[in-house]
């Protein structure tokens, strides 16, 4: 039931956001789980970096922001459960997702938290990326000062990598693949 006029990076947005979806497209369920996807609609050039939804997916985004990482899951309750079950057994409170810390057993702790809580340090530039794109070269020295939050990461661990993952939760330990990135 999408209207002639709504791209389709819009229903994408109304169906993560919009109090009723269903108003754009029928089968749409609205989803209120902040991730940072949406990011990349803004870097790769595909909505305007300088209309309203550009501002509006960077300031609810600004919420999954760690010193050189960005998480997969935003720290909030959601309307819409998401269930991490293993072998039947609920592994979450599926209205409160989140999962701020990547350790422990692979199957039920790590895999869970990958993508509900864990800070992934390859897709934070995207979000600096997008800032400077949507608010220009006011926004630029903005989004240089959270690239450089990077540096402690590059300077500790494997020296002039970025590791793969950190928590989600401070103090944001690193965590996975040691040599994820390398800065060169």
């Amino acid at each position: 039931m999408r209207t002639s006029t709504t791209t389709p990076f819009e229903l994408f947005w109304h169906r993560r956001w919009a109090l009723d979806a269903r108003a754009v497209h029928a089968a749409a369920e609205p989803d209120d789980a902040v991730r940072p996807n949406q990011l990349f609609a803004i870097s790769l050039g595909v909505i305007d970096p300088a209309g309203p939804l550009a501002h509006e997916i960077l300031k609810t985004c600004a919420e999954l922001l760690v010193p050189g990482a960005i998480r997969s899951l935003a720290d909030r309750p959601v309307t819409r459960p998401i269930p991490v079950v293993h072998n039947g057994t609920a592994l979450n409170d599926p209205l409160r997702p989140y999962w701020g810390h990547y350790n422990g057993d692979e199957d039920t702790r790590r895999k869970p938290a990958y993508h509900n809580g864990t800070a992934w340090t390859w897709p934070f530039p995207s979000y600096c990326e997008a800032w400077a794109m949507t608010y220009g070269e006011a926004g630029r020295q903005t989004a240089l000062a959270w690239l450089t939050s990077s540096i402690r990461l590059v300077e500790t661990g494997c020296l002039g990598h970025l590791p793969e993952v950190i928590d989600g939760d401070c103090p944001h330990t690193t965590r996975g693949c040691d040599a994820q990135a390398s800065r060169d």
